[in-house]
């Protein structure tokens, strides 16, 4: 199907509707938002949403995905319309003035931790935080309705900043019926996050930062194997030129995985960040593993690497770069998993309110058997996405977005093509 036949469906032309609509009334809904007397529909009654100290910052999503493939086949593809709803709420407790600059920049506010700050001045740290963030997701398929789901997406977030010290707790909760690329699957997935962390400056060049995780994976699924990780991380940074920190650090964990799969894995890492400028920000760090298996497999040394860069390049126009490569447990029964990836994404702003992004993206899976009883597998995938970003009304804005996903198996078969295109609003506070 090509992408121009996407666009047959009622309902996305329904929704696509609706969207053209306000874009057509945004300026004049707009005006009346910022204080006109007109009748027309203001959020202004929100600004003092609190309850005691705590103040709440709601939101909503709302949305509709036609997809031609769902599960991800190679034959007879199975098409779907996806219907996506999301009502949401973010509790803040303490300095919830310092997390208005990260919002404005649409960072995400629960992923803010100890180490992120300690490599800044201290006149530029927040105060005491405490976040709690919730929000079930209803998804409704059109015809294959064994797959509707309510999910569930929820995080405790605290930060706990002194005069030389930074503590740090997270806790995460997700629960949700999705695709499994590796497996051409729709199951539930439960994830659960946990997070203590610490950070320390000592001094206005030297400081270092921990953390210790938990991350527990659940598949209901038969063919699908979860497990458990537990890893620390080990920090020490210094500030080798003004707004220029350098770390190096170590990494090590333990996989407990079923059926004699577990692992043990130790980093040994360098990184170098920069944020302190609108023009150029990046957060980079490489080195090597060494891991080690049970069940009688050889030990294995690889390369690690993350990689994250924006350049603005103009008012409107700004760049990204991101790349990965690791190796974690697999959830396919019998391997173990090296991926690594690259993506490189634009924003291009056409006027104050409509902005045109695009995200281009390669990765590659390798599968290798515990007992080298078979040759690696290795597959790799294309992906690109490409959407209309419009601000309509104050705090709400809409999208209309293509996605195209390809896989080029290295074994024989074929891979798989999968398009998408949808329509989202969203509104936030």
């Amino acid at each position: 199907m090509s992408p121009f036949q996407l666009f047959s469906f009622s309902a996305f032309q329904l929704f696509g509707l609706v969207l053209m609509l306000c874009l057509a009334l945004a300026p004049s809904a707009f005006s009346q938002d910022q204080g006109g007397n007109g009748g027309g529909f203001s959020l202004a009654a929100f600004s003092g949403l609190r309850l005691g100290p705590v103040k709440f910052h709601p939101r909503f999503n709302a949305g509709v995905t036609y997809d031609d493939n769902i599960y991800f086949t190679t034959k007879n593809p199975a098409a779907d319309e996806i219907w996506s709803i999301q009502p949401a709420f973010q509790a803040v407790l303490g300095d919830d003035a310092a997390l208005v600059p990260f919002r404005d920049l649409h960072i995400d506010v629960l992923a803010l931790s100890p180490d992120y700050f300690i490599v800044r001045p201290p006149e530029d740290w927040p105060g005491k935080l405490l976040i709690l963030d919730y929000g079930p997701r209803f998804q409704f398929f059109d015809r294959y309705t064994e797959n509707n789901s309510i999910d569930q997406f929820a995080t405790f977030n605290v930060l706990w900043p002194m005069n030389r010290l930074i503590l740090g707790f997270d806790q995460g909760y997700q629960l949700q019926r999705t695709a499994i690329i590796e497996t051409g699957t729709r199951t539930t997935q439960e994830l659960i996050p946990t997070t203590l962390s610490a950070a320390y400056r000592f001094s206005d060049k030297t400081s270092a930062d921990a953390s210790l995780n938990r991350l527990d994976t659940t598949y209901d699924s038969p063919g699908l194997t979860s497990y458990t990780e537990y890893n620390n991380q080990d920090w020490f940074n210094y500030e080798l030129f003004p707004d220029f920190p350098v770390s190096l650090g170590f990494l090590g964990g333990y996989d407990e995985v079923p059926n004699n799969q577990s692992q043990t894995f130790e980093q040994l890492r360098a990184r170098a960040r920069y944020y302190y400028t609108q023009k150029l920000t990046f957060d980079a760090s490489a080195g090597g593993e060494l891991r080690q298996f049970e069940g009688g497999t050889s030990d294995l040394l690889s390369p690690v690497f993350d990689v994250g860069a924006g350049y603005q390049a103009a008012p409107r126009t700004a760049l990204s770069l991101s790349g990965y490569g690791r190796e974690y447990a697999t959830i396919v029964n019998g391997t173990y998993t090296t991926s690594t990836g690259v993506s490189l994404g634009v924003s291009q702003g056409v006027s104050e309110r409509l902005t045109i992004n695009f995200t281009g993206s390669y990765f590659l899976l390798d599968y290798t058997p515990f007992q080298n009883t078979s040759a690696a597998i290795t597959d790799g995938y294309y992906e690109v996405r490409t959407g209309v970003q419009a601000k309509l009304v104050r705090h709400l804005t809409g999208e209309l977005f293509y996605q195209w996903l390809n896989q080029q198996p290295e074994h024989a078969g074929g891979g798989f093509t999968e398009n998408q295109v949808g329509v989202r609003l969203a509104w936030a506070w």
